[in-house]
């Protein structure tokens, strides 16, 4: 099939094709340039897949979920981060217990990717191992071994917790807003770290 011809043109011309022509036969084969080397044939596929999730008809959305989750444990980076990205998108909250163990994940782009996707997701049965690894992140900041992707992942935990009002994760956060040297590079961080004790604290005022 053109969809996994050399050219990248090619292949974005194939997703846009098989978009255009709706069938829930072909979302699997769309699903297969999540992981595309070309950065605008995996976007492509992702934007088709969730575009083509929300038909009206069910089967629809059940194909596309089930495509973007078979991708989240294949050895495959660039296809891990669009299918969280996917269900994400999707709000599919099944989906969040097998984006956590991605929070941990090597690629910082699938990594930071999986922090935001469990915040727009919101699940709440995923919240205390979350905070364990932000903990773990946080640690890495005070051993000065931290990293811009790192802090950004932390702003969207902390931006989680705040919206959930996950109190747990209350004493990590407020150790956040004190501007120190230690502490940098992870000005994301302390940014989600303000936000989160502002939703915190909104319905005290």
């Amino acid at each position: 099939h053109r969809i996994s011809d050399a050219d990248a043109k090619v292949r974005l011309l194939s997703v846009e094709v098989l978009t255009a022509l709706p069938s829930v036969s072909r979302i699997d084969l769309i699903a297969s340039r999540l992981g595309d080397r070309n950065q605008l044939v995996r976007s492509a596929a992702r934007d088709a897949l969730i575009s083509l999730a929300n038909i009206s008809e069910k089967p629809f959305r059940n194909a596309a979920v089930r495509a973007a989750e078979s991708r989240l444990v294949k050895n495959d980076w660039r296809a891990q981060e669009q299918a969280g990205i996917v269900l994400a998108k999707l709000d599919h909250d099944p989906a969040a217990p097998k984006i956590v163990p991605l929070l941990r994940h090597n690629d910082a782009e699938v990594a930071v990717a999986a922090a935001w996707g469990l915040r727009v997701i919101a699940n709440a049965s995923t919240y205390a191992d979350m905070l364990k690894h932000a903990n773990r992140g946080d640690r890495q900041v005070q051993q000065r071994r931290s990293t811009k992707a790192k802090s950004e992942q932390l702003a969207h935990l902390f931006e989680a917790f705040g919206q959930a009002n996950y109190r747990p994760a209350e004493s990590l956060i407020r150790q956040q807003i004190p501007k120190a040297p230690i502490r940098y590079p992870v000005e994301e961080a302390r940014a989600g770290a303000v936000w989160a004790m502002g939703k915190f604290y909104a319905k005290t005022k």
